[in-house]
Order: C-alpha cells, then structure tokens, then sequence
C-alpha cells in the first residue's frame, strides 16, 4: 500500500543521490539511455513506500566506493557486507548469492572441477576493477600467474575480452554474468562452475549518514527489512534469474 499525500510530504524533505555500479541485470542503461534494472526496480519500490526521491546515477565501481567513504551518495544498492561497524554507515542485507567461475565450455568438461579448470594453462581469468570479490575468489586468483588474470575497466570491457577470447573465465553472480552472457549469445558457448568456497555471499543496501538524516535513514531501513520479509526481494529478483534462483537467494540473518 502506498503512503497517503499527507505522510509523503511528511517522509522525505529532500531528494538523495544513490549511485550504482553498471553490473548486469543489477543496473544497465536501457534503449533510451536510462537506468534500469534490479537495483533500480528496488529504488522505485523504496520510493513509493517511503515517499524519498532519488536521482540514480550509475558510476564506475572505484569511484562509487569513494563517494560513499565521502559521504556524497546517500545510499549504494547491491554491496557486500562491510567488515566493520561505521557510525555514518548502515548496511542492510536483502538477498545472499552463490559466486561462480563463467568458463568457456571449451575449457569445462560436463562434470566441471574447479581446480582441474583452475590448473589449464590456457585459462586466463578477467575481473572488473574496482570490484570486491570476496576472500574466496581473492584466494582463487592468488593461484594464478600474473600472465593468467586480467582486469578491465568495466563489464562492458571484460565482456568484450571474453567475445574477443582474450579471457575465457570471469568469476561473478547469475544477476551479473548472465546479462552479458545474453546480449552476446554466450549463454550455450559457457558453463557456470560454482565456487563452493565462497558460500552464499550477502548482498544488500549500504546507507550513509549524512547525506541522510536520522529520520530518514530509518524510514529508508525499515522499508527495505519489509520488502525483504514480505516477499518484494524475492519477486524483484525472479524478474532476472527466475524463481527457483530468487527463493534461493533468501537473505536469512
């Protein structure tokens, strides 16, 4: 249920910048050149039941991490869980995601093993600068000469790399890869080897304080807990991985 006129006016005094970082279906620009995706689909729910307004700008990784710290966006959707506690930062965790190695299928035989497909020589692993992978897929690099990984810019660079076989492996979640995968009709061409010592990682919102004040950071949190509990999360996510990978991706504190 939306909120009456008078408790709109009432919500949010102000408009926030919230920044996202250009990752598959997360957020992409659309045919007419504006936001869309996950994370937007999010924000326009949030909008409606707080009442906030907020002007989305996608931004490369690097630099959405460093406004945050600078307390120049308001909120940064699809983050992993801090390591530790800010007291101008809240993070809010809304979904968790299994981590996979996308491989050529030239390179991954039907009963894939991560290490064998680690151990190819001719396996070259390419990444998104800026990007924070986790311990796991970190540790899964560390394996690998110099030679053997290579970092673009951003996703629509890696994914040319992988169309061009300058790389042929890319560690990420369903929600990112399979944009790219689609776009560039890969889907068949690969396989998604998971990477069982990553876990589930958590995904949610990170907000900051300032730019929000008090009142809002906890009328912003509150929302997004029950779009988490009532099933809004789960739905907006379906849109893009499908049901079966959405009710996987259940957040459980």
């Amino acid at each position: 249920m939306g909120l009456t006129p008078s408790l709109v006016a009432a919500a949010c005094g102000q408009t926030y910048p919230i920044g996202i970082a250009a990752l598959g279906y997360v957020a992409f620009l659309n045919e007419r050149g504006e936001p869309a995706g996950y994370a937007v689909d999010q924000i326009r729910e949030l909008e409606r039941r707080t009442g906030c307004t907020f002007e989305v700008e996608i931004l490369p990784g690097e630099r959405l991490r460093r406004l945050g710290q600078l307390h120049q966006l308001a909120a940064t959707p699809f983050t992993g869980k801090p390591p530790n506690d800010d007291a101008g930062r809240t993070w809010i965790g809304l979904s968790t995601n299994s981590m996979d190695l996308v491989v050529r299928a030239d390179l991954a035989p039907s009963e894939a093993d991560l290490q064998k497909i680690l151990n190819d020589p001719g396996l070259v692993v390419g990444t998104v600068r800026g990007l924070n992978y986790g311990p796991a897929v970190q540790a899964m690099l560390d394996q690998l000469p110099a030679s053997r990984r290579d970092v673009s810019d951003d996703e629509s660079a890696l994914a040319r790399k992988f169309v061009a076989g300058r790389i042929n492996a890319t560690p990420g979640f369903a929600l990112v890869y399979r944009r790219w995968l689609d776009r560039e009709g890969l889907a068949d061409a690969t396989v998604a080897v998971p990477i069982a010592s990553a876990g589930r990682i958590p995904g949610g919102w990170t907000l900051w304080r300032p730019p929000l004040t008090d009142a809002d950071q906890q009328r912003i949190t509150s929302a997004l807990r029950a779009m988490r509990d009532d099933g809004t999360e789960e739905r907006l996510l379906a849109r893009y991985i499908g049901r079966t990978q959405a009710t996987l991706a259940r957040f459980r504190d």
